[in-house]
C-alpha cells in the first residue's frame, strides 16, 4: 500500500536548519514585484517541470544553501525554507524506480563554517499531481480562510489517514495529491528502496507525518 509524507521529519534531532543564499552568501530572498515564494511554491506543486520560461521560474530558485543550525550530517530529505531537499541517494532510487518524471534541481550546501558539505543534494520537484483521494474516508474537512475562500484541510483526528482510490494511481511511485498538494505520496515499491537504502529523514513516528494510506478499489 502507498505511504504519504506531510512534511519531512521536523523533530528537531533530525531535521536541520538549511536555509538558501545567493553566490555571495547574503539570504536568498523569493520575490519579484511583492510576489513571495508562497505564491511560487503553490504554483510549483502542479506538478509542472520549472524552465527559464515557467511560472514560476527555475532562477527564483536558489542554486546555494547554508546550514545555519548545529548539525554535522544531513538527513536524505529535509525541508529547505520551502523547497524539499534530496540527498544523491534517494535521487537515484527515485529516477531509477521512476526514470524521466521528475526534476531534480543540483544545490551546492555549505557548512557553517564555509566549507562545501561533502555529499550533493538536489531541490526535488515532483512532477505528477493525481486526483485519487476519497474525501468522505480521509482526515479531510473543508475551511473557510480569512478572505472567505474554501479550501481542503486535514480534519481533526488525532491520528492522520487517507483513502485512495487505487484507480487513479496506477503505476505511480511518487506523487502529489490535487485535493492537498502539500502532502506527498509514495508507493510501496519505492517506500521499500526507500527502507533497503536506509533513507533517513521521511518521518518520525511521534508526529504520525508518515504512514501507510488505505487502498479503495471499486
Amino acid at each position: 500500500m502507498p505511504y504519504m509524507m506531510s512534511t519531512p521529519a521536523i523533530a528537531s534531532q533530525l531535521c536541520p536548519d538549511v536555509e538558501g543564499i545567493n553566490p555571495d552568501g547574503s539570504r536568498f530572498v523569493y520575490t519579484d514585484g511583492g510576489k513571495y515564494w508562497s505564491e511560487y511554491f503553490l504554483v510549483a506543486r502542479q506538478g509542472i517541470t520549472l524552465t527559464d520560461s515557467s511560472y514560476p521560474p527555475l532562477n527564483y530558485f536558489p542554486h546555494f544553501a547554508k546550514i545555519v543550525s548545529g548539525h554535522k550530517k544531513l538527513p536524505d530529505i529535509f525541508r529547505m525554507d520551502a523547497e524539499l531537499c534530496i540527498s544523491e541517494l534517494m535521487r537515484s532510487i527515485i529516477d531509477r524506480i521512476e526514470p524521466s518524471v521528475h526534476q531534480f534541481l543540483k544545490i551546492t550546501i555549505l557548512r557553517k563554517d564555509g566549507s562545501a558539505y561533502p555529499s550533493e543534494f538536489f531541490l526535488f520537484n515532483i512532477c505528477q499531481v493525481a486526483d485519487s483521494i476519497v474525501f468522505e474516508e480521509s482526515n479531510l474537512h473543508w475551511a473557510d480562510s480569512l478572505f472567505g475562500r474554501k479550501f481542503i484541510a486535514r480534519g481533526l483526528a488525532r491520528i492522520d489517514y487517507r483513502t485512495l482510490d487505487i484507480s487513479k494511481i496506477q503505476g505511480k511511485h511518487v506523487w502529489r495529491e490535487k485535493k492537498l498538494l502539500e502532502d506527498m505520496y509514495f508507493s510501496d515499491e519505492i517506500h521499500s528502496a526507500f527502507k533497503d537504502a536506509k533513507i533517513s529523514g521521511l518521518g518520525s513516528i511521534a508526529y504520525n507525518h508518515y504512514f501507510k494510506v488505505s487502498i479503495k478499489e471499486n
